[in-house]
């Protein structure tokens, strides 16, 4: 991959970067009093998948050799927030699967 391709690559991740936090942010707020629905939960697991390809992408070794040490922390603080909120939302999905087992 040559490094215009690596540099395009990792901005355009940033730019879905900012808006999986934007959307985590709004349906966090919607979540706030109880459990995110089905369809909230679908797209937290869909958001959880592209998180981990993009962090599979940034690890590569084209991206270690044409990416500052500086942008690749930074990209790699940024997956990380991300993932604390996916997993604060599936767990409170999680959580209301398992009342729902019980009471059937």
């Amino acid at each position: 991959m040559s490094r215009r391709n690596v540099v395009r690559e990792l901005r355009a991740s940033r730019d879905e970067r900012k808006r999986m936090n934007a959307k985590l942010g709004r349906m966090a707020q919607q979540v706030r009093k109880g459990q995110p629905t089905q369809s909230q939960y679908d797209e937290i697991m869909r958001m959880r998948h592209s998180i981990a390809e993009m962090r599979i992408r940034l690890d590569t070794a084209d991206t270690k050799a044409w990416i500052p040490e500086g942008q690749r922390y930074n990209a790699e603080k940024d997956i990380a927030a991300v993932e604390r909120k996916i997993d604060i939302l599936a767990a409170r999905g999680v959580a209301r699967e398992e009342q729902r087992a019980r009471s059937a």
